[in-house]
């Protein structure tokens, strides 16, 4: 498969369009303290059971807060702590405070992600998102980043497309595009997003390190390893 083939770009989000630990820390704390009215206790249980390491201040790299859905973070969670009623369950509190939080502490890895994008679609490329976020939080932070209008596709773990590894988003979005998944380069920062590359036969999968992904993890899964957005332009040909 020539890079000059490839047609559409999809993109994951924590980690790859927004710097995952500056993002994402101050939002999994405040979580956990909302969750616990405030227990400080209870909160370093939650986010250390979520594979926080709060004595080196590292989220392990295949943690459920690194690289689990919002799903499966407030069931781990619930299982620590008995909150809330049907109604108000964690599983809700956690996607308002989740969409809530990243949206107002949210760090991009461009400095100019509109033109990047807007760049690519001149270039012919379409462009996905899948996230392991509820679609309407992935759509509403593409919005915060002035990038909304560019994209073509997106994809949350509530979308019905299955979760990474898994190869359904990609392919609903091939399917989208009207195109091969040959065609399309995956671009991401877990090794989920790597293996949901593989699975889905993507033309490209590209490792990113600019946002939190590890070169070493990802190395073995990528064709490709970059440390800065821009640097795909470099590689993935005009398609017209």
């Amino acid at each position: 498969m020539s890079q000059r083939d490839i047609r559409a770009i999809l993109f994951d989000k924590d980690g790859t369009l927004i710097d995952f630990d500056a993002t994402w820390k101050p939002v999994y704390w405040e979580t956990a303290r909302a969750l616990t009215r405030g227990d400080e206790t209870m909160a370093r249980r939650l986010l250390e059971a979520g594979g926080w390491d709060l004595e080196t201040d590292i989220i392990r790299p295949r943690s459920p807060l690194r690289q689990g859905s919002n799903a499966e973070i407030a069931a781990l969670w619930e299982k620590e702590i008995e909150l809330g009623g049907p109604a108000n369950g964690v599983a809700f509190q956690v996607d308002v405070l989740f969409r809530n939080g990243a949206l107002k502490h949210v760090h991009p890895t461009s400095r100019d992600l509109p033109g990047l994008f807007a760049r690519y679609k001149r270039r012919g490329l379409r462009i996905g998102v899948a996230s392991m976020d509820g679609e309407d939080a992935v759509r509403a932070m593409l919005d915060r980043l002035d990038v909304g209008v560019f994209v073509d596709f997106v994809a949350g773990y509530d979308s019905g497309h299955g979760v990474k590894p898994e190869p359904g988003m990609a392919r609903a979005f091939a399917r989208r595009c009207n195109i091969s998944p040959h065609q399309l380069a995956v671009v991401g920062d877990s090794v989920h997003d790597m293996a949901m590359g593989r699975a889905a036969e993507a033309g490209l999968v590209i490792g990113f390190t600019g946002g939190g992904g590890v070169r070493a993890l990802l190395a073995p899964a990528a064709d490709h390893i970059i440390e800065r957005l821009e640097d795909l332009e470099g590689f993935i040909g005009a398609t017209g």
